[in-house]
C-alpha cells in the first residue's frame, strides 16, 4: 500500500492501551524475526485493524478510532506504543513513512521505526463454512471448565490444547494430561458414528477466554484447492478474528494407536464403583489449603491422603519430611466400602475450584481412577490416584 502525506488515524490512548493488551497476547517480545515482535496497522477508509502474529494464530482486531484518512499499513513495535499510549492521555495520532512512523502527542511527537506491512506473515487459506455458533459466551465458559486439565509437557505435544470433539456421545470439549481429565459435553445432539478431534492449542485457548465473551462463530478454513484445511479453524467473536493453527495428531505406529487418546477408556463405568464421598467443594477446598501449609516446597506436587473408618468423619492429611504432618476432619461420613487413598494436592485444588456444591468421588479400588461428578451434568473429571502416600 502506498503512503501519502495525507495518510493518519488518530485513536485515543486509552483505547488504543486496551487493543495492544490483546494483541500482545499473540506477539511474542523476543524473536529471531523482526517483523513477528511487531503488530500491523492497517488503515482503510479511515477504520483501523491491528494484526498479530506469532505464525500459530493470527489476530485481527478492530479498534475505534476518532478520524482517519488514507488507505495503509505499517508495522510497529507494541510494547513501544504500550508506553507511549500509559504516559500520554488523549488522543494520538498516527502518520506512516516508508521506515518510520510519527506518533504525534498533545504535548510532542514519536519517530518511530517502522517495518514495511509487507513483511508480515499472513496464514494462507478462505473463511469456510461456519462449523459451529456458540451463543452468549458459550465458548469461553465451555473450554473454561476444562483448561485446567491441559498439559503443559512438551513431549506429549498433541496434550497441549483443549479436544474438540463430535462423536457417538454428541459434542464436547476435553482436556487430561494423563493424570487428571475434564470432559465437558455440551450437547447430545448431532451424534455421529465415527470420532472427529480438533485440538485446540492451549495459547489459542487462553486467547478465546479473553475474547469471547459474547457470540462466537468457529469456521473451517478452506485452501487455495478449495479443501477444508483440517488443521486450521477460525473464530470470529464481536469483530475479533482469531485464526489458528490446530495441533497435529501423532499418527499411528510402533504399535502405537494414532490420534488424541481414548479418554472413555480412562473413566471406569458405573457398575464397578464401589464407594462414593460426597465431599462439600467449599469445605474440602478450605480443608485442602490449611493442612498443604506444613509443607515447606511449595512445588505442588505433594500427595494428600484421605483416610477414615465407615459412618465416621473423613481425614484429609498432608505429610511433610521436613515441615511435619497435618489432619483436617471434612463434615462428610467415610462411606462403606471406601479405601483409603492420596492424589496430587495441586491437581485436586484444581479439581475442586472447578466444582460447585457437593463434589461426588467415586472410587472402585484405591489405585483405580476417580470419578469426580457434582451439579453439572454436563461435566465428568477424573483424578489419578497416587500409588505411594
Amino acid at each position: 500500500m502506498s503512503k501519502t502525506r495525507h495518510d493518519f488515524v488518530t485513536i485515543d490512548s486509552a483505547v488504543l492501551r486496551t487493543a495492544l493488551k490483546l494483541v500482545t497476547k499473540v506477539t511474542e517480545k523476543r524473536n529471531t524475526y523482526p517483523v513477528l515482535g511487531m503488530v500491523q496497522f492497517r488503515v482503510a477508509r479511515g477504520k483501523l485493524t491491528l494484526l498479530a502474529t506469532d505464525l500459530d494464530i493470527v489476530l485481527s482486531l478492530p479498534v475505534e478510532t476518532t478520524e482517519g484518512a488514507g488507505t495503509w499499513a505499517t508495522c510497529l513495535n507494541p510494547w513501544t506504543l504500550e508506553r507511549i499510549a500509559k504516559a500520554n492521555a488523549g488522543e494520538l495520532s498516527f502518520a506512516p513513512g516508508e521506515t518510520a512512523a510519527r506518533v504525534g502527542t498533545s504535548a510532542g511527537a514519536f519517530d518511530l521505526e517502522a517495518i514495511d506491512a509487507a513483511s508480515f506473515p499472513e496464514m494462507p487459506g478462505a473463511p469456510g463454512a461456519v462449523l459451529e455458533r456458540f451463543a452468549g459466551g458459550a465458548l469461553t465458559r465451555l473450554i473454561g471448565k476444562v483448561g485446567w486439565c491441559v498439559s503443559t509437557e512438551e513431549t506429549r505435544y498433541y496434550l497441549n490444547g483443549v479436544a474438540w470433539q463430535a462423536g457417538p456421545f454428541g459434542r464436547r470439549f476435553a482436556a487430561t494430561d494423563g493424570h487428571r481429565l475434564a470432559i465437558c459435553t455440551y450437547s447430545k445432539s448431532g451424534a455421529r458414528k465415527t470420532i472427529v478431534t480438533r485440538v485446540i492449542p492451549n495459547k489459542t485457548v487462553l486467547l478465546l477466554r479473553t475474547i469471547a465473551a459474547g457470540d462466537a462463530d468457529v469456521r473451517a478454513v478452506v485452501r487455495a484447492d478449495g479443501k477444508v484445511d483440517p488443521l486450521k479453524i477460525e473464530i470470529e467473536a464481536g469483530g475479533i478474528v482469531v485464526r489458528t493453527k490446530l495441533v497435529e495428531l501423532p499418527e499411528p505406529g510402533d504399535g502405537r494407536p494414532g490420534g488424541y487418546p481414548n479418554v472413555d477408556a480412562v473413566i471406569p463405568m458405573a457398575e464397578r464403583w464401589m464407594a462414593a464421598f460426597a465431599l462439600d467443594s467449599a469445605e474440602l477446598s478450605a480443608a485442602l489449603a490449611s493442612v498443604s501449609a506444613v509443607r515447606r516446597k511449595k512445588d505442588g506436587f505433594g500427595a494428600v491422603k484421605f483416610s477414615g473408618e465407615p459412618g465416621k468423619p473423613v481425614n484429609l492429611t498432608v505429610t511433610d519430611p521436613d515441615g511435619g504432618s497435618a489432619r483436617a476432619m471434612l463434615s462428610a461420613l467415610w462411606p462403606k466400602g471406601g479405601a483409603s487413598f492420596g492424589v496430587n494436592a495441586h491437581y485436586l485444588r484444581d479439581l475442586v475450584g472447578n466444582c460447585a456444591g457437593i463434589a461426588t468421588f467415586h472410587q472402585v479400588g484405591a489405585g483405580d481412577p476417580i470419578t469426580v461428578l457434582d451439579a453439572d451434568a454436563t461435566m465428568t473429571r477424573v483424578l489419578m490416584p497416587m500409588m505411594r502416600v
